[in-house]
């Protein structure tokens, strides 16, 4: 019994030498053989099955495919929620364009009424440019090409309300370079529509005008509306320059021989952002209304 034990351990022992002999023939075969379709599913099947670490690694793959597909997923949805970032921002932008659009659409829709109403002509321009060193004058973004003419008059609308802004007094073919009223270099022959007593009208440097000139017997008071007057050369009759703020009988001396009351203006030359330049006044013998 014993030695018919010894005997199939033997066997035993031999087989289990064979059997990786065996194993490493046809794995040799195997890698051997020319790489033709059936010869190679076949080689990563007996591959699969005896080689423990090959199917930990198919397993990793796979994984690793899955994982690589969502961080895929993820990159592409934070590329979406990017691109719609920007495209939320400018909208954003775009909505604030066309607000701004509106507003000055409804300024231009009110100037436009107003001097359709008066019969005035002319062609509005944007202010591009304020001279730091020089308060009283703008650069216009509109010149020659556009119809604009050296000593054209220039207006601007203040809470629907027209009112004189100055005069042109440098052209070139794009821009052109306005005077505004609030200067100290700005004249202009201006009435007291409540009495129609005339004077000159003149900015003091900051940013009101004074009424020159005007007949000691005048018989002004405050709130009375000040317009120019066709007896001057630049600006045609009944523009709008504002209204007496202070007759200036307090301050009037016993040897003085006219009144030089302040006047507010309608527009005030710092915060004119468009202007309605008109036709310059043709020089003849008499003036034209534009």
């Amino acid at each position: 019994m014993e030695k018919k034990k010894k005997n199939l351990t033997a066997y035993e022992r031999g087989y289990s030498k064979i059997l990786p002999c065996v194993f490493v023939i046809i794995s040799l075969l195997i890698i051997l053989l020319p790489l033709q379709m059936p010869v190679n599913s076949v080689r990563m099947l007996l591959s699969y099955i005896f080689i423990p670490q090959l199917r930990a690694a198919h397993g990793v793959t796979q994984y690793l495919g899955g994982v690589n597909e969502t961080v895929g997923n993820l990159l592409t949805v934070a590329d979406d929620n990017a691109s719609l970032r920007e495209e939320l921002s400018l909208l954003k932008i775009q909505m604030s364009r066309l607000e701004s659009l509106e507003k000055e659409n409804e300024r231009l829709t009110s100037a436009l009424n107003i001097s359709k109403q008066n019969k005035w002509n002319g062609i509005w321009a944007k202010v591009a440019y304020r001279e730091p060193s020089r308060r009283g004058s703008v650069i216009i973004d509109k010149g020659s090409d556009d119809g604009v003419a050296l000593r054209s008059p220039a207006m601007a609308i203040r809470e629907g309300v027209a009112g004189l802004a100055g005069n042109v007094i440098e052209v070139t073919p794009k821009t052109a370079k306005v005077l505004l009223l609030n200067d100290e270099d700005f004249s202009a022959a201006a009435r007291v529509e409540k009495t129609g007593f005339e004077g000159l009208v003149s900015g003091d440097g900051n940013s009101g005008v004074n009424l020159k000139y005007l007949p000691l017997e005048s018989n002004i008071s405050a709130g009375d509306k000040v317009y120019t007057s066709s007896s001057g050369a630049l600006f045609p009759d009944g523009i709008l320059i504002g209204e007496i703020s202070s007759p200036g009988y307090e301050k009037q001396k016993s040897f003085d021989t006219a009144l030089s009351p302040s006047v507010k203006p309608v527009v005030e030359g710092g915060s004119v952002k468009e202007l309605f330049i008109m036709p310059a006044l043709k020089h003849s013998s008499g003036a034209k209304n534009g």
